[in-house]
């Protein structure tokens, strides 16, 4: 098994699925932690180095080892769907439920592990949460679960129950027999050849949030008009905040101790957006697929080339190597012994990661991630985290987990300054 090494927790390769179920009042949330631990028993028979068990008491769910260890365990939140979408997010407001999503990739030391997270919402929903550590290509052992959940009026745990949406099946067959290909080098720089600096960031945290306003966004996206001499529009709002956070948490990293001569980064993408044009009933499927796509670039053009050419570099890479037949050849064809984003978190670690989600309204509330000036960027390890929507009037509340270190660095950089509002 691939061994991580000390420093290598800043990038890893991840799924993660999120269900919402309108469940029955009656329904007992045994039942349905019954079947998913059908489908995570069936998952370990066929994929031994997930190597962890799900288990729930009344207050949480955790995973452990044949050892006993407990790998991770996640508090149940009490909250409603309402209340959460009416905070906007607001940390100060629910702060265990950032703690607990941000919380799901612990230090394992090596161990592939399976997290399961399932939530009991005081409306009567319930939301099912899975982070496949280490084995994002492992397709068919998502599948498996999947597969598992149904119907959660039907006395009989069963595989073979249909699911709350239908096709669910169809989909699960694409992402196994999707045409095998060969990964294309998803890297305009190969960072593999350029080791780690010692960066001096320590594992300690802090919430931080920043506001863009709607007046800021329009500063930078004419700053980026003037800069674009040949009038490519080869950008977006979003790939220019990503642009701008890449630079500055750049800048941080060398103020921490980086001497590397490149800088990564990773872009997240949806596969369910991937897939829309290949589901027929796309309303049915309120799932999520996240799998990393690697960056990297030199840091001097990162830190001294025109934002906007930093912006159309990511829109490129993104256009060029975020590719259906990418995502699933890498899905499909995932070596342990030769896991490029595992090797990836080698480099200059920790890393930034970007993405621009779009999600349906569910029970017909915003969550302010469908709105075109809304962009999500996170990273799925700490110690940075960037989760930014919609403040509701056209600009971005990007809320932020910092190791204390860096804050400043982070809050007084000069350029980000002239955007971005440090709220607390």
């Amino acid at each position: 098994m691939h061994k991580i090494l000390i420093g290598e927790q800043a990038f890893r390769a991840y799924i993660s699925i999120l269900w919402f179920f309108n469940a029955k009042p009656a329904t007992d949330p045994n039942i349905v932690v019954s079947r998913i631990q059908h489908g995570v028993d069936a998952a370990i028979d066929r994929v031994p180095m997930l190597g962890g068990i799900l288990y729930k008491d009344d207050s949480k769910v955790y995973v452990k080892q044949a050892t006993n260890r407990v790998l991770v365990q996640l508090e149940m939140l009490p909250y409603t769907l309402e209340q959460v979408a009416s905070s906007r997010f607001n940390q100060n407001k629910f702060p265990d439920l950032f703690d607990n999503l941000s919380g799901a990739a612990p230090a394992i030391e090596g161990q592939a592990v399976l997290i399961v997270k399932i939530i009991r919402l005081q409306c009567g929903a319930l939301v099912v949460a899975m982070f496949c550590h280490h084995i994002a290509a492992d397709a068919k052992a998502v599948c498996s679960i999947a597969q598992c959940i149904s119907d959660l009026s039907h006395p009989n745990p069963s595989a073979k129950l249909p699911l709350l949406w239908s096709d669910r099946s169809r989909l699960a067959s694409m992402l196994q027999t999707y045409p095998a290909k060969q990964l294309p080098n998803s890297l305009f720089i190969d960072p593999l050849q350029h080791p780690a600096t010692n960066l001096t960031i320590k594992h300690e945290y802090k919430r931080h949030q920043f506001q863009l306003t709607c007046r800021a966004l329009q500063q930078l996206k004419a700053i980026a008009q003037q800069q674009d001499q040949h009038n490519s529009k080869q950008y977006t709002t979003n790939t220019l905040v990503m642009a701008l956070a890449w630079r500055v948490w750049t800048r941080v990293l060398q103020k921490h101790g980086s001497t590397s001569p490149y800088t990564h980064t990773g872009c997240p993408v949806d596969m369910r957006t991937r897939l829309e044009q290949h589901v027929d009933n796309m309303e049915h499927y309120t799932g999520n697929c996240l799998l990393p796509f690697p960056m990297a670039a030199p840091a001097q053009f990162v830190l001294e080339s025109p934002l906007v050419q930093v912006a159309h570099y990511i829109q490129s890479l993104i256009h060029k190597q975020a590719t259906v037949p990418a995502l699933h050849s890498f899905m499909l064809h995932f070596d342990p012994a030769d896991d490029a984003a595992a090797k990836l978190a080698k480099t200059d670690a920790p890393v930034i990661s970007f993405s621009n989600m779009s999600r349906l309204q569910l029970m017909e509330i915003d969550f302010g991630l469908g709105h075109a000036e809304s962009v999500q960027l996170c990273s799925f390890d700490v110690p940075f985290m960037m989760f930014a929507i919609s403040d509701g009037q056209s600009g971005l509340l990007i809320n932020t987990v910092l190791p204390l270190e860096v804050v400043t660095a982070f809050s007084q950089d000069q350029e980000f300054a002239l955007f971005a509002n440090f709220i607390y």
